[in-house]
């Protein structure tokens, strides 16, 4: 294996390391606490961008006139093209430089940010919601990428994914408290899309001097897409998504919910299928099906579904809560979120800090177990009793998931080649998208027909009334226990041979043990892979 290991290291050696140096040093440097800076914030931009328009579109549907039928297309179709190109990104920032990338998809969400809040009608404000997206899609996986090719195992690592994922809740409730205070200014709503176009384009300009350059590419590496790969992962994801998110507004039964539903899952089946013989036979695919069989990779994405389904489904249910049950404002309701936020901060700082010291299967575990008890509280809700003695702590418990997310960010990582580093991202992140859009299809079709069923027993009721919502409400909290209970119990099973997945290892221990001289951090990395896959065995 030393031989195997000093092959790999001397490989590996004769190309630039593909995102910049690794760090071994226990004290920051300016360049690396810019990475952290500019890649969290590109992750905080888009939470800034759901939470803000989460309060904006009443007054948009105002001013630009759209109808109620219209009112969820900019949420759906910016939902549709981020989730649908992140593994033809994904792919792209791993060939052709997650700075290049990072730094188009930063761009482009720049302008469009601007772009919507010029909109001067409710069709360009749809359309230009929708290619939004792109941007996101973009810079996301390049940035995951970024993250887990420049820094080696250890607390550096650690920190910088806890910093990167404090970036999701910070940036969603800060979307929506400041998108609540700008739309009451005269400015009114454009105001929040001016101001997100001024945040990006103030990280954006920061990576261009912070990001390490993109890499000179190791000879004889293909820059070959699978365009085909590219065309039906694409297509078939577009088609479940809208799917899925139109299931919510015009039932199941409509024909072409009923046609897309099936075309979509052929779509993906070819998809698979295709990348299979396209690996197989020694070409380039979209997504290497190997990725997969990585250790813990498909456990992980699995885990990441459940607990992503039950925390945004539980979010939206609150927010109804508060607004439509409660009939507090949107500040109000905004107010309320505010303790997810500092709760969601220390969830993502305390990992960090455990990830190094603590088995990584114990932090799955807690994170699942809070966000079940969360969903628990919310089923059990007592409308009588004050928002410190049940809400308050339903919101410190909703963010625990970070604990489980961040264990799974650094895992991914871990476990994936570092040339593969965006495209494991993109699935990761695709993971989360997809069980946004499964989960609210899901659960609001349950959460309507118990609301349904209980609403036939009292005629003399309506869909209005405070009785049916709360019903509804309780049905998708007892939906978000069941699905974070399975995430809990194949997690457990899964990974419990988990171990500390931030765990620092040894440049010197390595150099030794190898007898080479490792002159270059890409040499280091080579060499710990190598080590690592001699311990798995």
């Amino acid at each position: 294996m030393s031989s195997q290991r000093r092959e790999a290291a001397t490989q590996t050696s004769r190309a630039s390391p593909s995102d910049g140096p690794a760090r071994t040093t226990a004290k920051w440097t300016a360049k690396e606490a810019g990475i952290v800076a500019v890649t969290t914030g590109v992750t905080f931009i888009n939470s800034f961008y759901n939470g803000a328009v989460t309060v904006v579109l009443p007054t948009v549907q105002r001013d630009l006139k759209l109808t109620e039928s219209e009112l969820q297309w900019p949420v759906s179709l910016y939902s549709l093209t981020f989730g649908c190109f992140l593994i033809l990104f994904g792919r792209l920032a791993d060939v052709y430089g997650r700075r290049l990338l990072f730094l188009i998809g930063t761009a482009h969400y720049t302008l469009f940010s601007l772009v919507v809040g010029l909109s001067p009608n409710g069709l360009s404000f749809i359309l230009v919601s929708a290619v939004l997206g792109l941007g996101a899609a973009a810079n996301t996986p390049a940035a995951l990428g970024i993250l887990g090719a420049y820094f080696t195992p250890g607390q550096k690592k650690n920190t910088a994914y806890a910093v990167l994922g404090s970036g999701q809740p910070s940036g969603f409730i800060l979307g929506l408290v400041g998108g609540a205070i700008l739309t009451d200014t005269p400015a009114s709503w454009r105001s929040v899309f001016y101001l997100q176009a001024g945040l990006t384009a103030l990280f954006g300009i920061t990576a261009f001097f912070v990001l390490p350059p993109n890499p000179t590419e190791e000879q004889g590496a293909s820059k070959s897409i699978d365009w085909l790969g590219a065309a039906l992962s694409t297509s078939g994801l577009a088609m479940l998504v809208f799917a899925l998110t139109e299931s919510q507004v015009v039932g199941w039964r409509a024909p072409f919910v009923s046609a897309l539903l099936p075309i979509s899952v052929v779509l993906l089946f070819a998809f698979v299928y295709w990348e299979r013989r396209v690996e197989r036979s020694g070409g380039v695919p979209l997504m290497y099906l190997s990725i997969w069989t990585k250790p813990h990779f498909a456990v992980v994405c699995f885990v990441v579904f459940g607990i992503i389904w039950s925390f945004n489904v539980l979010q939206y249910y609150l927010n109804l809560y508060l607004q439509t049950y409660k009939g507090y404002s949107p500040i109000g309701t905004a107010l309320r979120f505010a303790p997810m936020v500092v709760a969601g901060i220390f969830y993502n700082v305390l990992g960090g800090v455990l990830l190094a010291r603590v088995k990584g299967i114990y932090l799955v575990i807690a994170g699942t177990v809070l966000s079940t008890a969360a969903a628990i509280i919310f089923g059990l809700i007592d409308v009588n009793l004050s928002y410190l003695a049940m809400l308050l702590v339903i919101m410190l418990l909703i963010p625990a998931p970070d604990l489980t997310y961040t264990v799974a960010s650094i895992q991914i990582s871990k476990s994936t080649d570092r040339s593969l580093q965006s495209l494991a991202g993109a699935l990761f992140m695709v993971s989360s998208r997809l069980a946004t859009s499964i989960g609210l299809a899901v659960t609001s079709t349950i959460s309507s027909a118990i609301a349904t069923k209980f609403l036939r027993k009292h005629p003399d009721m309506t869909e209005s009334s405070p009785e049916v919502l709360l019903t509804g409400y309780r049905a998708a909290a007892w939906v978000c226990v069941g699905v974070a209970s399975l995430s809990l119990l194949i997690g457990g099973f899964g990974l419990r041979n988990l171990g500390v997945v931030g765990d620092r290892e040894s440049v010197p221990l390595l150099e030794d043990a190898a007898g080479i001289e490792l002159r270059s951090s890409a040499a280091s990395i080579a060499s710990r892979q190598a080590l690592d896959e001699d311990r798995n065995r």
